[in-house]
């Protein structure tokens, strides 16, 4: 299946060309080429698709002899995180890139009208970068040998939030590849009006499997990470937070240039710019520029060169398509009143574009000071300076937006328009500083998150009694409700550090806290500590998590959170200090064995059986085994630590044992006295029933923190009827191949 694999990638890659120079012919009027170069599409699709299947099939059959499988899989692995494995590195993900690109080229050629030929000519290019890629590190490259165990998933991954959220991502990614190409394809076809009926439903698709994502990484840090946050303005979650605020910025172009024939350049820019920010982002993230600034970054695979030239060719051909049409391109001007609705959907524009180029300047840092000096990150600080202004004024907007109509000047009846929400938003803040709020900033922002709530949430309403979905002010009173648990969960949440003894409670925040010691009942490799907590008119017992993984030969914190209405209890361990006169959790130690010798280390009965010797050619490094039988609680594992000689470099093999909680190292060979040395790092056998005398955790109550998701799931919602809507909108043949008629309604065109 290996050699199928790889031989689907270079077919896929073929039949692409083909494609790609056939759909170049139709461009140029061969006309009769048409279905050929459809042809040469699918087939190219059904390559990556066996290149799919072939992966996924490896990883379920545990061969361990692909390279990929060995080094993200094992067979502990339960299924949803086998499944998972394949996007677990990077060559999995870019796979993974192609295969989405694969399915939206495919309904390309049936829902793109007049501009196909354009289309996938430029989607045959992004498809061919990725392949190339992918056959400078193809994920079905063998191992010389076939090992007995793969090294497994990282920790940090194995959560059920790995089997989702990268695939929503990575759907993405790939989708901000079609509004670049229909972009390309009007400026290439001179149609600068009817592209819109194509790309709106694809604007709104991509900004809503973006920001699903993104809400879904959050999530997935909040519930795992334990640092207690769920945005970091961590560079990678950054590389995916830009194209996402520039799609948002292309739907809100789209609705101008649909309703008054303005912005026919910026959309055109803006249906660039999402496409262009991903592949810089991946450029960013996989290249090791950011290896010693973020959490997420991966490490350099040797693929910056095939990066860069992928960055440079689309920069090169989408902006200097752009610039040589700059001309040609005519537009009308939206409004001159500043009390238009016009006017604000134009602001909010150069708000989200201000913002994304804000933070994309923060997240290169690193690669930006680099030509001048040591390389070095921006701080959180810079963000919530440069973007807290702008989230201000969009906020101010999103609450006028509602009341304002097209093309009239309404300063004189705005507030009669507005008498309700500001009354209810008003009344929100006197609550606010009643309970505690003072700030005067975040006093704003809450009266104008709750004016840009209640005025959005009246025209749904009104639309409702219409038996209608206004798609649109849905999203807005998500991202209303989204920023008011911003402020409530990050500003005014209490913590505090505490230090527990054993069996001694101790008081703070409002609730009891008794460390019990370790849940025996919990998984072996994934140690659960037990602290009951009291308070208000419940106890219950966390179970916040704390072990050692020998993966990455480290301690790893799961918390634990206790989940109310209107807050979140949030317990994250921070240490454990077992008693001093037992063995300490994660220490190691080293021995020498004889061949047929056994000797207890650190409560395991460790036997050398006989060394395992591999032949040396040409395919790999030469490797040298030592065949290990360890006992604990009569229990016996085999395994096979290594030692690996390449040209004048010897690496070490570790194998795991004991649930993956203690690592052995083959260290030296002597195999003329049948002598080897060993090193055990990890947990001792004797530490399982271990007690320890006290659990160091941070306690949190972050209130309103389900305003966050719940605002969040809002405008995901609101995005899907948006979508629905304008996906029935799309021609369905050429002789709906006009440009866009007026909508005549003022609130027609953001209903949706």
């Amino acid at each position: 299946m290996a050699y199928l694999g790889k031989l689907s990638l270079y077919s896929a890659f073929i039949f692409s060309l083909f494609s790609l120079l056939s759909y170049f012919l139709v461009l140029r009027g061969k006309n009769n080429l048409i279905l050929w170069s459809r042809r040469f599409f699918y087939l190219a699709s059904a390559s990556i698709f066996l290149a799919v299947v072939s992966l996924m099939y490896l990883i379920l059959s545990h061969n361990f002899q692909v390279a990929y499988v060995y080094n993200y899989s094992s067979t502990d692995l339960p299924l949803h995180y086998l499944i998972a494995t394949f996007w677990g590195g990077q060559e999995g993900t870019f796979l993974l890139w192609i295969f989405f690109g694969a399915i939206f080229g495919t309904i390309l050629t049936k829902k793109s009208g007049i501009f196909e030929k354009g289309n996938l000519f430029f989607f045959n290019l992004i498809q061919l970068g990725v392949l190339l890629i992918l056959l400078k590190r193809s994920p079905f490259v063998l191992l010389p040998d076939v090992p007995t165990e793969g090294v497994g998933l990282n920790p940090l991954l194995q959560n059920y939030w790995m089997t989702i959220h990268p695939v929503v991502m990575f759907v993405g990614f790939a989708s901000t590849g079609v509004p670049f190409v229909f972009a390309l394809s009007a400026l290439l076809l001179k149609e600068y009006d009817s592209w819109l009926n194509y790309v709106f439903p694809w604007a709104i698709f991509s900004f809503l499997a973006l920001g699903t994502a993104l809400t879904m990484g959050g999530f997935w840090a909040y519930e795992v990470l334990g640092w207690g946050g769920y945005w970091g303005w961590d560079p990678v979650e950054n590389a995916s937070l830009i194209p996402w605020l520039f799609s948002a910025g292309l739907i809100h172009a789209i609705i101008l240039q649909r309703k008054k024939g303005s912005l026919k350049r910026s959309a055109l820019l803006l249906g660039i710019l999402p496409f262009l920010a991903v592949v810089y982002g991946t450029f960013l993230t996989r290249s090791g520029v950011l290896a010693d600034f973020s959490v997420h970054s991966f490490l350099d695979l040797g693929i910056n060169l095939y990066l860069i030239i992928f960055l440079f060719v689309f920069l090169v051909i989408s902006l200097g398509l752009l610039l040589f049409r700059f001309k040609d391109i005519k537009g009308q001007v939206s409004s001159n009143s500043w009390f238009s609705r016009e006017f604000l959907v134009f602001s909010n524009i150069i708000g989200m574009i201000l913002t994304a180029v804000l933070v994309l300047l923060g997240m290169s840092a690193p690669l930006l000071t680099r030509w001048f000096y040591t390389p070095s990150n921006v701080q959180t600080a810079y963000y919530n300076v440069s973007v807290t202004p702008i989230v201000i004024m969009i906020t101010f907007l999103l609450g006028l937006l509602p009341v304002l109509k097209w093309g009239e000047n309404q300063s004189q009846g705005l507030f009669k328009g507005l008498r309700i929400p500001l009354a209810l938003a008003l009344l929100g803040t006197f609550l606010a500083f009643f309970l505690g709020v003072k700030q005067v900033l975040f006093l704003l922002f809450i009266f104008l998150a709750g004016l840009a709530f209640v005025s959005n949430l009246t025209i749904v309403i009104r639309k409702l009694k219409e038996k209608k979905i206004s798609g649109a002010f849905v999203v807005h009173s998500g991202v209303a409700i989204l920023l008011i648990g911003v402020i409530a969960s990050n500003v005014y949440e209490k913590k505090t550090r505490l230090n527990l003894q054993f069996g001694v409670p101790q008081p703070a925040l409002g609730y009891t806290f008794t460390y019990q010691g370790k849940d025996l009942n919990s998984p072996q490799e994934k140690t659960s500590h037990k602290i009951l907590v009291s308070g208000g008119n419940s106890n219950f017992v966390a179970k916040p998590k704390q072990y050692f993984t020998a993966y990455n030969q480290g301690v790893m914190q799961t918390p634990y959170i206790k989940r109310y209405l209107l807050k979140d209890l949030y317990i994250s361990p921070i240490h454990v200090e077992p008693h001093e006169e037992l063995d300490p959790a994660f220490t190691e130690e080293t021995f020498q064995l004889q061949k047929g010798e056994e000797k207890l280390v650190k409560g395991y009965m460790v036997k050398f059986v006989e060394f395992e010797m591999q032949a040396h050619d040409d395919l790999g490094p030469q490797q040298v085994g030592a065949v290990l039988e360890i006992v604990q609680n009569g229990k016996k594992e085999s395994v096979i630590p290594q030692l690996l000689l390449e040209g004048s470099e010897i690496k070490t093999k570790s194998a795991n044992f004991n649930f993956g909680r203690a690592t052995v190292y083959l260290e030296q060979v002597n195999p003329e006295e049948k002598l080897a040395s060993f090193r055990i790092v990890g947990q001792s056998s004797s530490q399982e029933n271990m007690e320890l005398a006290s659990f160091t955790v941070e306690v949190a109550v972050k209130p309103l923190i389900n305003l966050f998701w719940g605002g969040a799931i809002l405008a995901v919602i609101g995005g899907i009827f948006s979508l629905r809507k304008r996906w029935k909108q799309v021609p369905k043949d050429k002789a709906e191949e006009k440009p866009p008629a007026k909508e005549p309604t003022q609130e027609k065109v953001l209903s949706s």
